[in-house]
C-alpha cells in the first residue's frame, strides 16, 4: 500500500501573502498520469509547485508531491526547496517550451494540409462566345482527397459567396443544365469541368475546389469571353 504519513500537523508556511500562487502540475514522467516532484514517480501521484511570497521576504520555493492510492487519502508527502530565482527561471523555461511545441505543431499541421490538399489549375480561362471551355483542376491523389466532394462555383460580384454550378454530389444548377459537366479522376488526382454554349453572361470569377463547403480549399480563376475582336472580362 505504501508508507503512511506520520501523525501530527502537516508543515505549512505561516506567512503566505496574496502573491502566493499554485502552478499547474508538471508534465507526465515515464508514462505516468502525474509525477511527484522531488521523489520517484509512482502511479496516482501528482506534483505541484508553490511559490511562497516574493524573493526578498520568502526566498524559498516548496515543491510538494502527494501520493494517493485512489481513495483520496494522502499516504506520503515529500518536499523539495530551491531558490525562488531558480524556480522562476524553471517556470519560464517550461512556459517557453510549451508555447514552442504548440507553434511547431501548428506550423507542421498547416504545412501538411497544404502538401496533402494543394490545388493547381488555371488562374485565367479564355473562351469564345458560342464555343466551350475545359478546365482541369489537379489535387494530391491521396485517400483523404479521393472521395471528397469536388465542385465548380461562381463568385457573386463584390462578395465572397460562391454559388455552386456543378459538383460530384450529382448536383447541377438549373441555369446550367445541359451545358456543364464535372468528371473526377481520383486515381490521377484530377477533375475536369466543361462549360459549353459560352455567352457574355458567363464572364466572371469562379472557383474549383474540394470539400463540403465552397470556402475552405479552392482555387480562384477568372473567365473571359471574346466575340470576334472584342474580349470581355471582369
Amino acid at each position: 500500500m505504501g508508507e503512511r504519513a506520520p501523525r501530527g500537523p502537516t508543515p505549512s508556511f505561516a506567512h503566505k501573502t496574496p502573491s502566493d500562487r499554485v502552478l499547474p502540475s508538471p508534465p507526465p514522467v515515464n508514462g505516468e498520469e502525474g509525477a511527484q516532484v522531488g521523489d520517484s514517480p509512482r502511479k496516482g501521484t501528482r506534483g505541484r509547485l508553490v511559490v511562497v511570497g516574493n524573493a526578498e521576504a520568502f526566498p524559498l520555493v516548496t515543491c510538494q508531491g502527494d501520493t494517493s492510492p485512489g481513495h483520496g487519502r494522502v499516504l506520503a508527502s515529500r518536499t523539495l526547496t530551491m531558490a525562488a530565482g531558480d524556480a522562476e527561471r524553471l517556470l519560464k523555461v517550461m512556459d517557453t517550451n510549451q508555447r514552442t511545441r504548440w507553434k511547431i505543431t501548428l506550423i507542421f499541421t498547416m504545412c501538411l494540409l497544404q502538401a496533402v490538399s494543394a490545388l493547381k489549375g488555371p488562374r485565367l480561362v479564355s473562351g469564345e462566345a458560342g464555343r466551350e471551355i475545359t478546365i482541369r483542376c489537379h489535387y494530391a491523389p491521396l485517400s483523404i482527397n479521393k472521395h471528397q466532394r469536388k465542385y465548380w462555383c461562381r463568385l457573386k460580384p463584390m462578395t465572397s459567396v460562391c454559388h455552386t454550378i456543378v459538383s460530384t454530389n450529382h448536383y447541377t444548377d438549373l441555369h446550367y443544365h445541359g451545358r456543364v459537366t464535372l468528371v473526377d479522376f481520383p486515381q490521377n488526382g484530377l477533375f475536369v469541368v466543361r462549360l459549353s454554349q459560352l455567352s457574355l453572361d458567363d464572364v466572371g470569377h469562379y472557383r474549383c475546389g474540394i470539400g463540403n463547403q465552397n470556402n475552405i480549399l479552392f482555387l480562384n480563376m477568372n473567365l473571359t469571353i471574346s466575340t470576334g475582336m472584342a474580349v470581355f472580362q471582369t
